[in-house]
């Protein structure tokens, strides 16, 4: 596989097994959205296969700022855990806040959430999680700049 790091809104895109990369030549106080895309060549097109949450950037020199951390306030009745104990069908909500680093946080997006494996547990977009089979997972909590916090979730 390939991987395409894609700025939003524009043509730029690097191709090859690169896992890092750096923008450049940034505008002071200025959003910046990013998701990176996994593709594979199928008679010569590509066919994403994969992607990543959207991460959003601000560059300093304005008004706004990015959080610093995820805080898992909640899961389910309990308080400030990052890890949960369920039977298969039941579901417990989390409860979760971005952090500022320094300035208030414009909000482009809400957290997301994610499941490292659905056939122990999902996750929806609202941070409910519901036991689907044995077995233990990670599920993450994204915020909009790409900090999180990962919870196990253990499925009994």
């Amino acid at each position: 596989y390939e991987i395409c790091a894609c700025l939003v809104g524009s043509e730029m895109c690097i191709r090859d097994r690169t896992r890092t990369w750096t923008h450049t030549k940034l505008k002071k106080a200025t959003y910046y959205k990013y998701i990176v895309k996994a593709y594979k060549l199928v008679d010569g097109k590509k066919v994403i296969t994969d992607a990543s949450v959207s991460i959003h950037a601000v560059t300093k020199g304005g008004n706004y700022g990015v959080a610093k951390t995820v805080s898992i306030t909640k899961i389910g009745n309990k308080k400030n855990a990052t890890e949960v104990i369920l039977k298969k069908g039941k579901t417990a909500q989390i409860t979760a806040v971005e952090v500022k680093k320094d300035k208030k946080i414009k909000h482009h997006r809400k957290l997301c959430y994610e499941s490292s494996n659905t056939n122990v547990a999902t996750v929806t977009s609202s941070g409910m999680i519901k036991a689907t089979g044995k077995g233990s997972c990670t599920v993450w909590v994204y915020a909009q700049n790409g900090v999180y916090k990962a919870i196990t979730v253990t499925v009994k």
